[in-house]
């Protein structure tokens, strides 16, 4: 007779594997068997509205103008929107310093925090441009990274571009360099969902839409996974191009780290059910499927080692995998002790997301929302 804790063992230990499998094979299969989206260099330049969402940003807002104002690309077909979402520190002083000597720079300050989303529901009522860049105060761009954002859309099925961010501070004892590796592992995966058409997440950093596509955006959903399954939803394709390049700082700082975790699954989750109504299905079975297995995988870590230990005096393979696990959260604890080491920092940075996860998850069904968000200082 089976028992109990071996069902709820194997069950839980196969939900942990198809929740990180399934999904890259998946795209792995359609982007063999669909054509290749591609698309043509063009020496023609679309008018861009390039908007940077500010909250606090005095350290660090003076160098993102100069960044953008920098940047290959013809000034008389760039408008650089700011959007202060009540700043209380000198932001708005440093950026109204541009705006009335520069004259494709603009300021829009908003009078209480209404969140990344609420800044730009407000600004795009200004914007005539036919692309919107979204950017973040402190990502700074190569100098052709706007060129290559923007001459996909010569293929007019491409309805939103998204560019590659890279991390500038990674140090291999330090979570900075496991979050390196998440995002190795993301790429992969969005160079497949490229080669068709269907990526489904974006990264605020860099992403770009046609101004005729954007509508109203949820104020406790995170833009940079909205934008991609509007877009979808459109019917128009959304595509990375990794030719252009936003860097910033990672964190390095884990309570940081893990409340920016937090935010970002309790948006997600959100997103996942309010998209549901008005998202087509195979579109919406993408999203879950590419990110919401992930977010519950830290129950299934949870069954998995209460279900082993009344399974240790059953088999010595589950002997076997109780040590390796009890080794496992022992190194994610030295770490935690700030005994530094490589293996150490994988294993804390693995748990944190997915203690992350428990907490986003169960935000959601709280009823708990975020619209708004802080600074990681950490990054700046």
């Amino acid at each position: 007779m089976i028992q109990l804790p071996k069902i709820v063992f194997y069950l839980a230990s196969i939900y942990v594997l198809f929740a990180y499998l399934f999904y890259p094979l998946s795209i792995l299969f359609f982007s063999v068997l669909r054509k290749k989206i591609k698309w043509l260099k063009s020496k023609k330049f679309p008018s861009v509205a390039f908007l940077i969402s500010v909250y606090n940003e005095e350290k660090v807002i003076r160098k993102k103008i100069e960044n953008t104002l920098s940047l290959n690309y013809p000034k008389t077909k760039l408008k650089i929107y700011i959007v202060s979402d009540a700043s209380t520190d000198k932001s708005n002083d440093i950026i109204q310093e541009y705006a009335a000597k520069e004259e494709n720079v603009f300021l829009y300050l908003l009078p209480n925090r209404s969140g990344k989303n609420g800044g730009i529901n407000y600004v795009r009522k200004f914007i005539n441009e036919e692309i919107i860049v979204f950017s973040d105060a402190n990502s700074i761009y190569n100098k052709d990274s706007l060129i290559h954002l923007v001459e996909p859309y010569n293929n007019q099925t491409i309805g939103c571009v998204i560019g590659d961010l890279t991390f500038t501070n990674i140090n291999e004892f330090n979570i900075s360099e496991a979050e390196n590796t998440y995002w190795k592992f993301e790429r992969i995966i969005k160079k497949l969902e490229t080669r068709i058409g269907r990526v489904i997440i974006g990264n605020g950093a860099i992403i770009s839409i046609r101004e005729k596509l954007l509508q109203f955006i949820p104020p406790e959903i995170a833009n940079d996974l909205y934008i991609p399954v509007l877009v979808r939803n459109l019917k128009y394709n959304v595509i990375f191009n990794f030719n252009a390049k936003a860097f910033e700082n990672s964190s390095i700082n884990p309570v940081e780290e893990y409340h920016r975790k937090v935010r970002i699954i309790t948006r997600g989750i959100t997103a996942l059910f309010l998209t549901y109504k008005n998202t087509k299905l195979y579109i919406w079975l993408q999203l879950f499927f590419r990110k919401a297995l992930r977010w519950f995988v830290g129950y299934a870590l949870i069954f998995i080692y209460i279900s082993n230990i009344f399974l240790v005096y059953d088999d010595s393979v589950f002997v076997i995998t109780f040590a390796l696990q009890n080794l496992f959260y022992l190194m994610a604890l030295l770490y935690k002790l700030n005994i530094k080491f490589k293996i150490g920092s994988y294993a804390f940075y693995y748990c944190l997301i997915n203690l992350a996860g428990i907490k986003g998850t169960l935000n959601k069904f709280l009823g708990r929302q975020i619209k708004t968000w802080n600074i990681p200082t950490s990054t700046r």
